[in-house]
């Protein structure tokens, strides 16, 4: 802009505002802040009065401001109302038409709503995932950067990368993705799409991943997509051994973002994929008989069977091989009538758990009182695994030494209903419920130190699900947690804990009095 058009500028800001005045706070470079009434501003500075008779009142020269805190309008609410609602789109529209009336927002005063606004809209394209807009958009605010308040004035690493995504200048991408292993999982997502965009496929599933089960609760917008684009990936490698992987993530993108549908113009052999139950698979584990049949009313006495019902079992929680689970007095759970009840604020622990190359089995018998809410949680995102519950649905969040991170949706349950859930997971990295498939994890978990398994504990960003949860409120009945690197012994383990008799969540069909007396009338 030339010295003429920018006096003209400011001469026809001087005009707009002369006659009227707003509350404003000035930010000077010195460090000092003043509380006044802004009066006129012009090239040289800001013209300010402190009370409304004139008597206090003065020159800011515009060298010493660092900035100015004006006034919400009622535009800008609307817009970041929307913003906040999740209506990027609308929010977008909203920031563009503040941005354009310059003048009115005291442009370009360091601070102005204007340029303001234009940041906004770089934060609208990043949340509805456009690269190249986001990248227009900041070679935009380039020449008014110096209008922006201080903190603003630099772009942080994570605006780069979107930037350099946008001009998809790859290598780049990654360079700086490499650099930000702990940023949030925008920058995963980035990473995923540039390793994608060079052919580094393995990677590009295994950032496309985490990022989909970090976003899940923080930034559904890249989840769902992380989650769909995985899909697309896997189908084109054409590889009949990552079909149960293809058909795992189709089934979570169904339940967590379709309502029982993928997305719209899905390629038709996904859509009958995704309409077929899972294919079954051996865990490796032996299975409770019938595992889930519910008890009958009379049960035959407990000297006269070889198992015992996990409700029965003392302790009701346990890792098999370190014991039952621990708690302080103020955190611990009622127990009562054989059940432990949960309120909300209660949880149980049991600490130096190895997950180091460990496969896993998790038996629970629970009544939820809530549709949200961890069963169990192991380890943190760097390699653990969490049993949780989330909208109805029950879900296995698994995390390996990489960072790799897979959940897996092991069927719906009824607040107030009794659930019953066996989770296997085996040395194959095949992921069982009840007998069925789910799917398959990245790998074994590798874990240089113990951890502490917890249950009933609130979610936080830094365990395998990604995302905070609420404590677990209601009844648990029964829950064992085998960890170990040999299950057989821990099998073996397990029967010596109760006198020889192997726990099982449901009465074995053979055992069943009717099934007793049936084979009496043939006989």
């Amino acid at each position: 802009m030339s010295l003429k058009n920018s006096l003209l500028s400011f001469g026809i800001l001087a005009l707009t505002v002369t006659g009227r005045s707003e509350p404003v706070t000035i930010y000077l470079t010195n460090g000092l802040t003043m509380e006044v009434e802004l009066v006129r501003v012009s090239p040289g500075g800001i013209d300010w009065r402190s009370d409304s008779d004139g008597a206090g009142s003065g020159t800011v020269p515009m060298n010493r401001i660092a900035e100015v805190d004006f006034q919400v309008s009622a535009e800008w609410e609307a817009a970041e109302r929307a913003f906040d609602l999740g209506n990027y789109g609308e929010a977008f529209t909203r920031f563009q038409a503040i941005a354009g009336k310059k003048q009115a927002n005291h442009h370009p005063v360091p601070g102005n709503r204007s340029t303001l606004a234009l940041w906004e809209m770089i934060q609208c394209q990043i949340r509805l995932l456009d690269p190249k807009q986001v990248a227009a958009l900041a070679e935009k605010l380039g020449p008014e950067i110096s209008s922006l308040p201080p903190d603003y004035r630099k772009f942080p690493s994570e605006l780069k990368c979107w930037i350099e995504a946008g001009r998809e200048n790859w290598a780049e991408v990654i360079r700086l993705t490499s650099d930000l292993s702990s940023s949030g999982m925008d920058v995963k997502y980035l990473r995923a799409i540039a390793l994608s965009a060079t052919g580094e496929t393995e990677a590009a599933l295994d950032a496309f991943t985490a990022a989909y089960v970090l976003g899940y609760g923080e930034s559904p917008e890249i989840s769902k997509a992380s989650l769909r684009t995985s899909t697309e990936i896997l189908s084109s490698l054409a590889d009949d051994s990552r079909k149960a992987e293809l058909h795992a993530a189709l089934k979570v993108y169904q339940d967590l973002y379709g309502n029982g549908s993928l997305w719209e113009g899905a390629p038709e052999e996904f859509v009958t994929l995704a309409g077929t139950d899972l294919e079954m698979l051996s865990t490796g584990v032996e299975e409770d008989p019938a595992d889930l049949n519910p008890p009958p009313a009379e049960l035959p006495p407990l000297d006269k069977r070889d198992w015992i019902l996990a409700h029965e079992t003392d302790p009701i929680a346990y890792v098999v091989d370190k014991g039952a689970f621990d708690s302080k007095d103020e955190l611990a759970p009622v127990e009562k009538d054989g059940d432990l009840l949960f309120d909300g604020t209660k949880s149980m622990w049991k600490e130096d758990v190895s997950l180091k190359d460990c496969s896993v089995r998790i038996r629970a018998a629970f009544i939820s009182e809530n549709e949200d809410g961890i069963i169990l949680n192991a380890g943190e995102s760097g390699g653990g695994f969490v049993l949780f519950l989330k909208e109805r649905q029950m879900h296995l969040a698994w995390s390996d030494s990489k960072r790799r991170v897979t959940t897996l949706p092991l069927g719906e349950f009824n607040p107030g209903e009794e659930t019953l859930i066996s989770v296997n997971v085996n040395t194959k990295k095949e992921v069982s419920a009840k007998g069925a498939s789910v799917g398959n994890v990245p790998g074994l978990i590798s874990s240089k130190e113990p951890v502490t398994v917890t249950v009933g504990s609130s979610g936080a960003k830094g365990n395998a699900t990604g995302k905070d949860l609420p404590q677990f409120k209601g009844i648990i009945r029964h829950l064992s947690l085998s960890v170990g690197t040999d299950l057989k012994k821990l099998q073996e383990t397990e029967l010596e804990m109760f006198g020889g008799k192997r726990v099982v969540l449901g009465v074995p069909v053979e055992e069943t009095p009717e099934k007793t007396e049936e084979v009496s009338k043939e006989k």
